[in-house]
This record gives structure tokens, C-alpha cells and sequence, in this order.
């Protein structure tokens, strides 16, 4: 288990169009619902470009990701359905605090489903990274999905 340190490298955009710079960022420790996650997996995306070239939704500097895969490390008081241990996997994009480019992450539980099975396939027509796992939810129903660069897209739906 990894032990979470005060500071952490992330990956973000440091001006439009310009060249992505590693930066110190503070580990926040989770409150209320929230849980740490040790970041194992992300992948570049379409957002991430619109990011850095046109400066869409930024303030520099701005770490970048908006899906991740990893492992939870610490878990806020009011957090009902993972343990620390899980191996879990989330889209995130709304705070620094919880984006994907970096090696911890803090984010609301209800971001995260809980990991099966995880692999990630390179394919050649779509010259992305896909995540395929399975999610179950708090209701109890499994989803199975994947995650593209350019797909969303779920199947396999049973209660």
C-alpha cells in the first residue's frame, strides 16, 4: 500500500499552446465523502488537447486528465461503499484536486466504481488507450464499459 506524502508530481498544461511541465501539487487529505486515490492508470484524451492548445476551460497552470484507475488509500469520514484497498476507476475533470495526471487524486466517492478486472488494449484504428473493467454501483447493478479516446460506451447491464 502506497503511504501518501504532502506533495506530488502532476502533469498540467502551463500556458496555451505551450509545452506540458511537471508541478509539485499538495496531496489533500478526503473530507466528508470523499476518497484519496494512488493514481496507476489515465490516458490522454481529446479534453486534454482542447486544454492545452486552446486554453479551453483553464487557469494555468492546470493538471490535466479526466479518467483514472488506481488504488484508495484514504477515505473521508461519510464514505459509505469503498475501502481503502479497492481498486477503483473514475472520470474526474472538475478540480485540480481530483484530475487524473497526477499521483494522487482527491474526489467525491460516487466518481469512482469499483474495478474487476482492468487492461488496457492499444488500438491501432483508433490510435487510443481503452479501459475495460466492470463497475458496480451502489444499487447493487453491474456494468461493464469502456473507455476510449474517442468511444463511451457500456454493455452488459444485469442486476
Amino acid at each position: 500500500m502506497s503511504t501518501p506524502t504532502p506533495t506530488h508530481p502532476a502533469v498540467a498544461t502551463l500556458s496555451k499552446k505551450g509545452p506540458l511541465g511537471l508541478i509539485s501539487r499538495p496531496t489533500i487529505p478526503p473530507t466528508t465523502n470523499e476518497v484519496l486515490i494512488r493514481v496507476e492508470w489515465t490516458a490522454s484524451t481529446p479534453l486534454d488537447l482542447h486544454q492545452n492548445d486552446g486554453a479551453l476551460l483553464v487557469t494555468h497552470p492546470q493538471v490535466l486528465g479526466d479518467s483514472a484507475a488506481g488504488t484508495v488509500i484514504e477515505v473521508g469520514p461519510q464514505v459509505q461503499r469503498l475501502r481503502v484497498g479497492d481498486k477503483v476507476f473514475g472520470f474526474v475533470w472538475s478540480s485540480d484536486a481530483e484530475r487524473a495526471q497526477q499521483e494522487f487524486l482527491t474526489a467525491p466517492e460516487w466518481k469512482f466504481g469499483i474495478v474487476s478486472f482492468l487492461f488496457s488494449v492499444h488500438a491501432f484504428l483508433y490510435f487510443g488507450t481503452f479501459f475495460i473493467g466492470r463497475m458496480y454501483v451502489p444499487t447493487n447493478t453491474r456494468v461493464a464499459g469502456a473507455r476510449g479516446v474517442f468511444h463511451v460506451g457500456s454493455c452488459d447491464v444485469a442486476e
